[in-house]
């Protein structure tokens, strides 16, 4: 058992207000991910603020990320692990097909470029998968934030099941250009699609975090999935070269 479940039993959440606002426009980019140790780059997305949606069979479970959600305001996470519950809409067994994220950089420099860590718990808190991703070039100008999701290609070397209720976390390490304690990232709401707890979780100090928001906020996150085989009486050609490339690929450990 992971050290989320005994996380989750704390009973004393800590409330934050008052955090830095807006300083520039949030930028929205995607990235082409690869599995060999080369490094990710971003280019800006033209699509505005919506995300890349990929195949057409692609179900969206939760969205916090696009329209209708507006950022309120930004949290510095530093090297913490942060992340938030989600609760998915249209849920059905299947895989994570691609998650959208945000980077804000607090500092007065630019930030070239950093690593990322995915993780993703079940509603029980036990670990199902943790990726840490290649440096991802980003060149993000002091007080920018950026929104950031895959361009659509097969996001990860792996099968990773989705649940009706999930943990998805995100932790930055390996910032050049600028300290660790000025990265972040953004929350604000309404959730478009799926729901999730008022609370967003500081996993490193064992922290739930009340934003103090009215409406409710939360982490800018999307995410959505791909079916199991079996899981829809639907048969998508453009699915098997994906489910082919993934199943020949193994989870790697955290």
């Amino acid at each position: 058992m992971q050290r989320l479940t005994a996380f989750l039993m704390a009973t004393s959440p800590l409330f934050l207000a008052g955090a830095i606002g807006h300083a520039n426009p949030v930028r929205v980019f995607t990235y082409t991910p690869t599995f060999d140790g080369t490094p990710w780059t971003i280019q800006e997305d033209d699509g505005g603020s919506d995300t890349n949606l990929g195949p057409d069979d692609i179900v969206r479970n939760y969205d916090n990320y696009s329209a209708p959600t507006v950022f309120s305001n930004r949290i510095r996470t530093s090297d913490r692990e942060f992340g938030d519950d989600l609760q998915l809409a249209k849920w059905h067994p299947g895989y994570v097909a691609n998650i959208g994220f945000s980077i804000v950089n607090f500092s007065s420099s630019t930030i070239n470029n950093l690593r990322v860590t995915f993780r993703f718990y079940n509603a029980d808190g036990q670990l199902v998968y943790s990726e840490r991703s290649s440096p991802l070039f980003v060149n993000m100008p002091a007080g920018f934030a950026y929104l950031i999701s895959s361009d659509g290609a097969a996001w990860l070397p792996a099968q990773i099941p989705t649940s009706r209720n999930m943990y998805l976390s995100i932790q930055f390490s390996d910032v050049v250009g600028a300290s660790i304690d000025d990265v972040g990232m953004l929350y604000g709401g309404p959730i478009g699609i799926g729901n999730s707890s008022r609370f967003i979780y500081d996993f490193t100090n064992n922290q739930q975090i009340d934003l103090g928001e009215s409406p409710q906020a939360n982490l800018g996150f999307f995410l959505y999935s791909v079916p199991a085989p079996g899981a829809t009486t639907l048969v998508f050609v453009g699915l098997v070269p994906l489910a082919r490339r993934r199943r020949d690929s193994q989870p790697m450990a955290r």
